[in-house]
């Protein structure tokens, strides 16, 4: 292909993914998590694989309404995977109490994601991890091993699944609730 195409014709398109490292784009908004409130880990949209969508329900949007209606935002705050979507990026929209929420990043993102990060809001953890399936051990180093915590599972397959499963190990005892719809992550919890 490269010898056929002219050069300058356009013939030949290479798509690049450029990640760039998020300690340093995202620094502003860099946070340490709180130690006077319990950190309510929400699994909903960032914890499957990009192939598979969390589609939210009615359902659980009345029961995240529920959640939110009764906690207090000077006890909690909330942490997010990354992608900002699903019951996650549902929570970022109706956060009307002005709950803290952090999101995990993984060390590598792309400047759109960024973007994204930085339109909504949140405060922002690095992971060491550089893929996005990874970050669920800064979870567990952050939150699991150190301190109490509520693990909410609405959705996720495998790095959800690892989830609850670093949440289960943790030394910081960790209360974890799956939602009954999501027969994979309730037969692993």
């Amino acid at each position: 292909k490269m010898e056929e195409a002219e050069a300058g014709s356009g013939g030949l398109r290479l798509r690049r993914n450029h990640r760039v490292d998020a300690n340093t784009e995202l620094k502003d908004s860099i946070r340490e998590l709180p130690w006077d409130r319990l950190p309510i880990i929400l699994m909903g949209g960032s914890f499957n694989s990009e192939k598979r969508a969390t589609r939210i329900t009615e359902e659980g949007c009345r029961q995240l309404d529920a959640l939110l209606e009764s906690l207090n935002p000077e006890e909690v705050f909330f942490v997010i995977g990354n992608r900002l979507r699903g019951y996650e990026k549902y929570l970022l929209e109706h956060n009307e109490k002005g709950f803290l929420i952090y999101s995990f990043v993984p060390s590598l993102v792309t400047r759109g994601e960024c973007r994204q990060l930085e339109e909504a809001g949140v405060r922002i953890r690095v992971s060491t991890e550089s893929e996005s399936m990874g970050i669920y051990k800064s979870f567990n180093y952050e939150i699991f091993e150190r301190r109490p915590s509520l693990l909410i599972g609405f959705d996720g397959n495998s790095a959800g699944e690892n989830m609850i499963q670093e949440a289960k190990n943790g030394k910081g005892k960790a209360g974890i609730f799956i939602w009954e719809k999501s027969r994979t992550l309730r037969e692993k919890a």
